[in-house]
């Protein structure tokens, strides 16, 4: 997406209002590899009826990431997203998780707790929206522990520099039933529902009347899954779960993992942990219950400088394929090659996996 289209973007939001469709204006990503960069070699981790993609028509793709965090150690990073954008841009949409807040370079943090532990409190500098643009991100999740860093002003704040950038954001709106609306983009005649939960508490929690992001609630989540499904051809899920460097899925993740996929959700997109966790296949529907970090300052452990991108295929008929893309999550995020990712691709493969190319 460039500045070009800014205009385009404005009028196409006016007419989601209306018709609750977001129509994706072309973005000169077509899915095609056009900036030459093989993904052939990458494992297929599901593949709807095991029919290899070779000849597939009619698709789009979605790249999905995992944490986003542009501040703290990372603000000080020239370029931090180069060397992801030229992969990312291959995709027709990128999703990702934005774990912070974005409210300016120079204000000051909340009032911090006398006693206790001393929470992280998450801001990103004001160019980094731009920058997410620029990389080939399309749609930001807001639901998650580190949005409300600010409060409810810093959330709205937060939403609107996105918007301002010609992003989409979801899972935070100014209320709740905003917060639990779903985001529909339609992308060459396939329509994707996008949703987004968060089971995280921060530490900060939404001022009444103010703005809020979808702080997880079952009955709340089924109703925007019947309303998502209504509306697309397929339902992502973006949902802030699990608990921090734990590399299975905790009982709590998999038991909200087959209510998402009971209420009819295509593919589930976790993030929280901020290491990889597994991968399921149930049916036709795929969830990856932690991508770990996308762009992160926590390289600590070698778990933390690992994460894992997936790409998605579309059709009118729902999810078709899933692809496993390894990355190294650090400071300046890049595709790892297959020697590179080592064990990491037969780490992810479900138990149910069709292992077609």
């Amino acid at each position: 997406m460039n500045k070009s289209i800014l205009p385009a973007m404005c009028i196409l939001l006016i007419m989601a209002l209306i018709t609750g469709v977001l129509v994706a204006p072309e973005m000169g990503r077509a899915g095609a590899l056009t900036t030459g960069i093989n993904l052939s070699a990458y494992p297929w981790l599901y593949l709807r009826d095991g029919q290899p993609m070779a000849g597939a028509t009619g698709t789009i793709s979605l790249i999905a990431v995992g944490d986003v965090m542009l501040g703290r150690g990372v603000a000080g990073v020239a370029d931090p997203l180069g060397k992801a954008s030229p992969w990312l841009q291959d995709a027709d949409l990128v999703l990702g998780n934005l774990e912070s807040a974005i409210v300016g370079d120079d204000i000051e943090p909340p009032p911090m707790p006398e006693t206790g532990p001393m929470p992280f409190i998450l801001n990103t500098p004001s160019s980094a929206p731009d920058a997410l643009r620029e990389a080939g991100f399309d749609v930001l999740s807001l639901a998650n522990n580190h949005t409300l860093d600010y409060g409810s002003a810093g959330l709205a704040e937060t939403a609107n520099r996105l918007e301002q950038a010609g992003l989409l954001t979801v899972g935070a709106g100014e209320n709740i039933d905003a917060a639990y609306r779903p985001l529909v983009v339609d992308v060459k005649g396939v329509r994707l529902a996008f949703l987004a939960f968060n089971l995280i508490g921060g530490y900060q929690d939404a001022e009444p009347g103010g703005w809020a992001n979808a702080a997880w609630d079952e009955e709340l989540a089924g109703q925007a899954i019947a309303q998502a499904q209504k509306q697309a051809d397929a339902v992502i899920v973006s949902i802030h779960w699990g608990d921090e460097y734990l590399i299975h899925p905790t009982a709590i993740q998999r038991r909200v993992a087959q209510i998402v996929l009971d209420a009819g959700v295509d593919l589930v997109i976790g993030h929280h942990p901020h290491v990889i966790q597994g991968t399921e296949v149930s049916g036709n529907s795929f969830v990856a219950y932690s991508l770990g970090n996308f762009v992160f300052d926590q390289e600590d452990l070698p778990e933390t400088r690992r994460g894992l991108a997936l790409r998605a295929v579309f059709d009118a008929h729902g999810l078709r394929g899933v692809q496993a893309l390894p990355v190294s999550a650090m400071r300046r995020p890049y595709l790892l090659n297959i020697e590179e990712a080592g064990d990491l691709p037969d780490r992810v493969r479900p138990l149910t996996n069709i292992d077609v190319q």
